[in-house]
This record gives C-alpha cells, sequence and structure tokens, in this order.
C-alpha cells in the first residue's frame, strides 16, 4: 500500500492506496486495516482507505492482505508534527523581580520571525528576526536604555514549519 502523504501537521489526513495483487486476480482479496490511531477498516477487493491523525507522533500502519491461505502483511511508518503557532502577549513588566520581565513570544513550530516595536510616535524601538522563533524583548531600546512605562505598537510577522503565515499588529503595554 501507498500513503499519499507519509508526514505532515495534526491534523494529518492520509489517504492510502492499496495495491495488493494476485496472479489469479485481485477479486478476493481480503484487507485489513489497522491505522495506528485507534481506527481500523476490513476491505475488499483491493479498496482504500483512509485515517485521521489528530495529535502528533509517529504511527505505525499495517495491512494484512489475505486471499484463501495465502496473507501478507505489510507496514508503513506515519509522521505527524505539532502544528505551527504563533500567540503574543499582550503586557510585560520589565522591573528585575523576576516575573514576567520579558515580552517573550509563544511559539511552536515557526521557522521564520520577525518583529518590530514602535513608540506611540511611530518611531522604532526594537527590532529583530529569528529563524527559531524564539524572540524576547526586555523593554530596552537600540542604545540599551529602558523605555518607558506606556502603550507601545508592534508589527510581527512569521512562517510556521507548515508554510502558514502569521501577521500579528496590536498594542503591549510596558
Amino acid at each position: 500500500f501507498i500513503p499519499d502523504q507519509p508526514n505532515g501537521y495534526a491534523p494529518h489526513i492520509v489517504s492510502f492506496q492499496n495495491t495488493s495483487a494476485s496472479s489469479s486476480g485481485n477479486g478476493s482479496i481480503t484487507s485489513v486495516w489497522n491505522f495506528g490511531n485507534g481506527t481500523s477498516l476490513t476491505t475488499t477487493n483491493n479498496a482504500s482507505g483512509s485515517a485521521v491523525y489528530n495529535s502528533p507522533g509517529t504511527y505505525t500502519v499495517m495491512l494484512l492482505a489475505t486471499k484463501g491461505n495465502c496473507k501478507d502483511t505489510v507496514y508503513k511508518t506515519i509522521k505527524v508534527e505539532i502544528p505551527s503557532k504563533l500567540e503574543v502577549p499582550n503586557i510585560f513588566t520589565p522591573n528585575g523581580d523576576g516575573s514576567n520581565d520579558i515580552f517573550f513570544l509563544k511559539t511552536a513550530n515557526i521557522s521564520s520571525v520577525n518583529a518590530v516595536i514602535m513608540d506611540r510616535w511611530g518611531n522604532k524601538v526594537y527590532e529583530t528576526s529569528s529563524s527559531t522563533g524564539n524572540i524576547a524583548w526586555d523593554g530596552k531600546n537600540f542604545n540599551g536604555k529602558d523605555c518607558s512605562s506606556g502603550v507601545y505598537f508592534y508589527i510581527i510577522t512569521a512562517t510556521g514549519k507548515d508554510d502558514k503565515k502569521y501577521e500579528s499588529k496590536g498594542n503591549i503595554t510596558l
């Protein structure tokens, strides 16, 4: 059997093409599928199947094909990854107390991210890029001086490893 997409991001839908064959014709082949995600299917006449993988992980799919006394079992692996995500906080307090001192993005499976932070007059106070999704701002400007308390505007663009595009604009209170 052949999976159409052996790798992907949750939720991941995979269609399986049954290529079971017999030298005396395919009409009486019974196929029992175990998709590795808690679902199974029994088909005849080389019918194909599909499965949905909602959680990240590695799944082993098994196909048992039977025709009379002849049996064959084949295994394939499906790999499902965490989908990308980007969450932006709306407040932080860089006062050195060890709690919420850094403006830090919550990300998963991000391949690139760019962040620009501006003051209320539209002047850039901070800009950074990352290929891992890890961005942290400590409340200091380009010269290393503490920015004053207040509301700042951000523009964050990112791309997930699943090719999902993100553009987030908003305010953050420092």
